[in-house]
């Protein structure tokens, strides 16, 4: 079987973003296989790297005291923070790992949409 992400010897099935985060956040017991749960978390990890980055770069574009900026880059923080601490051992640490990057990345995406239309609204204020 050909890795889905070449480089990083991971194989499994590979989703769309979001069926992994209903897998792994909507079901109320998720038990994906081994393979699959390295390929979601693989696929979790390259999409939060980068979201991590854009978000962080939208919010340093708002004014200082802005409320949705300071969540924004609270969220950045703690979603690398997730990144870092890895899954641990065992299958049940995996799953808790991947669960946790998925809630990251929803926090993330409500962040990256509140922070578009905060971006538009200074924009049209300065019109």
């Amino acid at each position: 079987m050909v890795p889905v992400f070449p480089g990083t010897a991971v194989t499994g099935r590979s989703l769309p973003l979001v069926r992994i985060l209903e897998e792994l956040i909507d079901k109320d017991d998720p038990k994906p296989t081994h393979v699959e749960l390295r390929a979601w978390t693989a696929q979790l990890t390259i999409y939060l790297t980068g979201v991590i980055r854009v978000v962080r770069e939208d919010a340093l574009k708002l004014v200082l005291d802005d409320p949705v900026r300071d969540a924004a880059l609270a969220a950045t923080d703690e979603a690398g923070h997730r990144l870092r601490v890895g899954p641990g051992n065992g299958y049940v640490s995996a799953i808790a790992y991947a669960m946790s990057l998925a809630s990251a990345v929803k926090s993330l995406q409500e962040h990256e949409k509140r922070l578009c239309e905060e971006s538009s609204a200074q924009a049209t204020d300065r019109l």
